[in-house]
């Protein structure tokens, strides 16, 4: 399973009964579900970035009253991307913005994430039980979606040349491991609910690189010409 999908399939469903959905009254910057969408369709496509003093960019006025239980779906989707996440939390992550965007439809006080899905659960409890139990009752039936298989075209491996992309000193990317991305050789979430991890990588200064899109080089994620010998 795709869990950026589920994401998706779960705000629009928020967006479907708001009463200013598809009116010129939707301004989604201004609406914590349409804030939570972007990012989340951000961080798909580009990998969760870091985004300086993101929280200050959440909608935090919107006092629109929103579906508890699709709430709840929506960060239990959130935290199981967060599950297979490798990098270290940091709450201006763009998947962690999207969270947060959604807790304060419910919850006075920020919630600390402490890494942990469980005792970030018990952190939302302190606020709201029946919306930490309901994110939990959510997140529990995701652990048992069953993983997606990913299976490589050898054939097509030898005809993938390097990908010339241009990186920023001390910048962090995702380098996609499954082959699968759309937004290749950087990861979009497409291994979420398989076996694959993305590498990740620190640019060591600013210029133009040849990336890896065999995924056989020796030099991850910098090719060493390993797609010549395939």
């Amino acid at each position: 399973m795709n869990f950026y999908e589920k994401i998706e399939e779960n705000l629009n469903n928020i967006c479907f009964e708001c009463k200013f959905y598809n009116t010129p009254e939707c301004v989604p910057l201004k609406c914590n579900i349409g804030f939570a969408k972007n990012a989340a369709e951000t961080a798909k496509v580009k990998g969760n970035q870091h985004i300086e003093d993101g929280l200050k960019l959440i909608p935090k006025n919107d006092t629109k009253l929103y579906n508890k239980a699709l709430i709840a779906k929506s960060i239990a989707s959130i935290c199981r991307v967060c599950k297979e996440c490798s990098l270290e939390h940091n709450d201006n992550c763009i998947i962690s913005l999207a969270r947060k965007s959604l807790e304060v439809t419910y919850l006075q006080e920020d919630v600390i994430f402490p890494g942990s899905i469980l005792m970030y659960i018990v952190n939302v409890a302190k606020q709201d039980q029946g919306l930490a139990d309901a994110i939990k009752e959510e997140y529990d039936k995701l652990l048992k979606e069953p993983t997606e298989e990913v299976i490589m075209d050898k054939s097509l491996i030898a005809k993938k040349t390097p990908i010339l992309v241009d990186l920023k000193e001390n910048e962090t990317y995702l380098w996609c491991t499954c082959g699968k991305s759309s937004n290749v050789p950087f990861c979009n979430g497409a291994h979420i609910g398989t076996d694959f991890t993305p590498l990740s990588f620190v640019a060591k200064k600013t210029g133009k690189a040849k990336l890896c899109a065999c995924n056989h080089t020796k030099t991850p994620p910098y090719c060493d010409g390993s797609h010549l010998k395939l």
